[in-house]
């Protein structure tokens, strides 16, 4: 019995010296791996397709043009494929009013404005609600029907524009006055960071201004702020130099009629002094 116990101790003191040194060695080489990279090399990559809200490049707009003409715009999704960075969405918006051919842009004539407040009246009746910047122009179609009824080459997004920063009689046309300008500029101010959204900017101001109107008038604003700037700084540049120039001079003067005094209270030559000199 107490020879089976010793071999007993023995061989589990045995087993556990090789335990101990496996498991060490594991504990010891564990770091590396909780710290390597292939986790975070492996982690799925961000998609850039639905975040691009870039300007379109002259090469995107190449290759747009060839997906259209190898697939047609029955599926935008497929045209899609063949555009780097862009989804169903923006291919479909950047060729219906912007690139297709048949687009018209440039001023708009009379007889297209009279198309255009016939298609909107005779429409508004369709689309719940009514034509106003809280109606039926944002009704789903409501925009593209009225394109349709226009023609011409004139897209939804041109007539829209048209509308409500031109023809719709319920703009608010008068002058920009300062308290509304300071309104504005507070609103623009206060957007978060990333772009204006200028339908909120009106919806803030709730002045009857439409987002056209505000953002017009903000770049407006800009722009005479800017330039008034530019006169201060030219005023203040003329005002340096003149000063100067006006400094310089009477310093010169200064010191010529130093000068002048100095050689008017000088003594007289010997020659001139002595009396008895005359001329031969």
């Amino acid at each position: 019995t107490a020879a089976a116990t010793a071999a007993a101790t023995a061989a589990a003191t045995a087993a556990a010296t090789p335990t101990a040194t496996t498991t060490a060695t594991p504990t010891a080489t564990a770091t590396p791996t909780a710290a390597t990279t292939p986790t975070a090399a492996t982690a799925p990559p961000t998609s850039t397709r639905r975040a691009t809200v870039r300007e379109w490049s002259a090469e995107q707009d190449a290759q747009l043009r060839a997906a259209i003409e190898l697939h047609g715009t029955r599926s935008w999704v497929v045209v899609a494929e063949g555009v780097a960075g862009r989804t169903a969405a923006q291919c479909m918006f950047r060729w219906r009013n912007t690139l297709q051919p048949t687009i018209r842009k440039g001023r708009w004539g009379s007889a297209e404005d009279e198309r255009l407040r016939k298609a909107v009246r005779k429409l508004r009746d369709a689309f719940a609600g009514g034509v106003g910047r809280s109606g039926s122009e944002n009704a789903m179609g409501f925009w593209t029907t009225v394109a349709s009824a226009v023609g011409g080459g004139r897209t939804d997004l041109a007539c829209r524009e048209r509308w409500t920063s031109v023809l719709d009689p319920a703009l608010h046309r008068e002058p920009w006055k300062d308290a509304e300008l300071a309104a504005l500029r507070e609103a623009v101010e206060n957007t978060a960071p990333g772009g204006v959204d200028w339908h909120a900017v009106a919806r803030v101001l709730a002045s009857g201004r439409t987002n056209v109107q505000c953002r017009r008038a903000w770049k407006h604003l800009r722009r005479k702020t800017r330039k008034e700037s530019e006169n201060a700084a030219t005023t203040a540049v003329t005002a340096t130099v003149v000063t100067t120039v006006a400094a310089t001079s009477t310093a010169t003067i200064d010191t010529a009629v130093a000068t002048d005094a100095t050689i008017s209270t000088e003594p007289a030559s010997p020659l001139q002094a002595s009396p008895s000199f005359t001329q031969n």
